[in-house]
C-alpha cells in the first residue's frame, strides 16, 4: 500500500476544503456528526446522563481549519468516527476498515496545516 505523504494530504485537503463547495462541506460534515451523536447517545448505558458525544464540532464559519474538518468528516462514517475519535473498538464481526486511520490522519493534517481558535 502506497501511504500519501501529509504535505500532500494537506495540499489535497486545501483544494478540497476551497471554492463553492465550502458550504455544502461544513453541512453535511453537521448532518453526519449530529446524526452519530444521536446514535451515540441512544446507545449509551445511562442515556444522556453519560452521553459527552463526540469530540469534535463543525462550526456555520466554514473556512479555515473549520472546513479542513469538514472536508474529513464528511465521508466518514459514524463507526470510522467512534473509532478514530472515540478510540472505542469495533465490531469484530466486521473486516477492518482503513476509515478510522485515513479519517486521524486526514483531522492531523488539518491541525497541521491550521491554527486553531
Amino acid at each position: 500500500m502506497k501511504r500519501t505523504p501529509v504535505p500532500a494530504l494537506a495540499l489535497l485537503l486545501l483544494v478540497g476544503a476551497c471554492g463553492d463547495g465550502d458550504r455544502s462541506n461544513c453541512a453535511i460534515a453537521k448532518e453526519k456528526l449530529d446524526e452519530c451523536n444521536a446514535e451515540l447517545e441512544a446507545n449509551a448505558p445511562f442515556g444522556p446522563v453519560d452521553f459527552r458525544g463526540l469530540p469534535i464540532e463543525v462550526y456555520d464559519e466554514c473556512s479555515g481549519w473549520n472546513a479542513c474538518d469538514a472536508s474529513c468528516l464528511k465521508g466518514a462514517s459514524c463507526s470510522d468516527m467512534q473509532i478514530a475519535l472515540l478510540g472505542r473498538g469495533s465490531d469484530p464481526n466486521r473486516a477492518p476498515s482503513e476509515g478510522p486511520g485515513l479519517l486521524r490522519q486526514c483531522l492531523q493534517a488539518c491541525y497541521d496545516g491550521f491554527e486553531r481558535p
